[in-house]
This record gives structure tokens, C-alpha cells and sequence, in this order.
């Protein structure tokens, strides 16, 4: 958000590009299980659990459809949309002893106001970058798969997408975007096509995969960051780095 500011944009626009994105992305991970089903049908292999979720994925896609069109078509809808999203919410938190104190009402107008004009206008972009990002990743993992040694006579490219995509769909749920969880069930979905006796070489291809995915970008990160920061301060913004600045400041304080 501060980084979209930095660069010219204004304080609104930086907003609807992270709601935007963030929608995007989600509903990209819930149209992959759909192709996933699609291409294992060409090659008429069928999973239960795999059509299972393509329907989920499916439902979920519709119904997000529909309320985003509701919301963005009328602020009565929004609120009304927002007030029953706040008590499935508190439901849910309630059984988990938690109390919810947020207006979702108040938080789908903001979300409608700042993000009206990109989902209506541009949301064939959005949609296509989200996906765009979902296949980069794929590449990644299908590149994994092969540079540790398992050959598509063990592990065929549409089973890797299927398993990508079932990961994917998991994660768009909080209690499961927690670590190891995606690894493992990576692993017991290639470990069960491959056998027993490449389950080193399914072990390497994650590992190799998640240091690709997760520990290569943290330096890269850091040096843009970094660079971006200075930049800030040459041009005396300095402003942009208080949401930076403040938590260190605070431990300082006794």
C-alpha cells in the first residue's frame, strides 16, 4: 500500500488495488480445481475428492459472482450483504470462543467505495493476472518435480496441476494457509501416484519448490525494500514510513 502511494498513485487507488488483488487472487485459486478436473478427464483419469472440490471451487466462484455484483449494484445490498457476512463471522468465531467486534456492514461499503470502478471496469485484467500467477507457480512446482529426477512416466504434468490446485483451494481457507500443511499434502498426493520408492525424490521436489517459492524472494525483497526506503528518504516522503517506523519506535519505549 505505501509502496502504490510512493509512486504517484493516491491514497484511494492504493486501497482498491489491494482489495482488488486480493479478491482476484482468491477467485484464481477457486477456478484452478475446474481445470484441473478438465484436464484429467482428457486423459480420463477421475478423482473423487478432486471433483469434490472443483464443485466447491464452482459454487464458491458462483456465489462470490453474485455478491460482488449485488454490492457494487447498490449500497442498501452492500450493507445488507455486509451485515449477514459480520454474523456468520461472529457465528463462526463464537465457536471458537472468539468475539468479533468489527461493523462488516461499514467494512463492504469501504471495500465497495474504493474498489467499485476496478472490479466493474477491469475485472477481465484482474481475473487474468490473478490466474497468470497461479500457472507462474505451478511452473515452479512442475519444475521442481522434474529437476529432482521423477519423470512424467511417474508423475504425469495434469496429476501435479490436480494436486497445485487442491493445495491452492485449501489455502484460501485460514485455518489451512498454515505452515506445513501445503507441504504435506503435497507429498502424500505424490508419494500415492508415484510409490514408495521416490518418496525422497518427492521430499527434494517440494523442498526445492518452497526454497524457490519462500526463501528465495525474502533476500530479493529485502534489497528492494531496502532500496525503495532510501529512495523515500531522498525524496523526503517520509511520511510513507511511519507504518515502518513507529512499531520499532514503540519497543523502545519503555
Amino acid at each position: 500500500y505505501q509502496m502504490t502511494r510512493s509512486w504517484g498513485f493516491p491514497a484511494s487507488s492504493a486501497t482498491s488495488a489491494t482489495m482488488a488483488s486480493w479478491v482476484f487472487a482468491n477467485f484464481a485459486k477457486l477456478i484452478l480445481p475446474l481445470a484441473a478436473v478438465l484436464f484429467l478427464d482428457i486423459r480420463r483419469i477421475r478423482d473423487d475428492e478432486l471433483d469434490a472440490l472443483a464443485l466447491i471451487g464452482l459454487i464458491v466462484v458462483v456465489v462470490g459472482a453474485i455478491a460482488l455484483y449485488l454490492i457494487l449494484r447498490s449500497p442498501d445490498l452492500a450493507v445488507r450483504i455486509g451485515r449477514m457476512l459480520g454474523r456468520f463471522v461472529r457465528f463462526v468465531a463464537g465457536m471458537f470462543r472468539k468475539e468479533v467486534k468489527t461493523d462488516f456492514g461499514e467494512l463492504v461499503m469501504a471495500f465497495r467505495e474504493q474498489s467499485s470502478e476496478v472490479l466493474t471496469r477491469r475485472w477481465h485484467v484482474g481475473l487474468a493476472a490473478g490466474v497468470a500467477a497461479q500457472v507462474a507457480t505451478f511452473l515452479v512446482l512442475f519444475l521442481s518435480i522434474r529437476f529432482v529426477g521423477i519423470g512424467s512416466d511417474q508423475l504425469h504434468w495434469t496429476v501435479a496441476f490436480g494436486a497445485f490446485s487442491v493445495v491452492a483451494i485449501l489455502t484460501t481457507i485460514p485455518i489451512f494457509n498454515l505452515p506445513g500443511i501445503a507441504e504435506a499434502t503435497y507429498i502424500s498426493i505424490f508419494n500415492a501416484t508415484v510409490g514408495a520408492e521416490s518418496t525422497d525424490l518427492v521430499a527434494a521436489a517440494v523442498f526445492v519448490f518452497r526454497l524457490l517459492t519462500w526463501v528465495a524472494p525474502i533476500p530479493v525483497g529485502g534489497i528492494a525494500f531496502t532500496r525503495w526506503r532510501d529512495e523515500v528518504r531522498k525524496r523526503g516522503d517520509t511520511d510513507l514510513l511511519d507504518a515502518f517506523d513507529k512499531p520499532s519506535e514503540q519497543e523502545e519505549s519503555p
